[in-house]
């Protein structure tokens, strides 16, 4: 069954998964006692297109993908 939209602009993706398993599993690397990761907007965005799902077949549109920032930005 094809992806049927609720919104304009609205896509399938796996993205949320894994920002979900991230937040889940995935501890801050800046602080001393346990914090889970928190991603930034930006961040969240990645990968959400980057696991962005053709609408009709359901396979990966994106197959490589790099997000480079400044030490210390995420």
């Amino acid at each position: 069954m094809p992806f049927v939209p609720e919104y304009d602009g609205e896509f399938p993706s796996l993205g949320w998964i894994a920002l979900e398993w991230g937040s889940e599993y995935l501890a801050r690397p800046d602080t001393p006692d346990y914090a889970p990761l928190i991603f930034t907007r930006e961040q969240a965005e990645f990968l959400l297109r980057f696991y962005e799902l053709d609408p009709i077949t359901g396979t990966r549109i994106v197959r490589r993908g790099v997000i480079s920032r400044p030490r210390g930005w995420g």
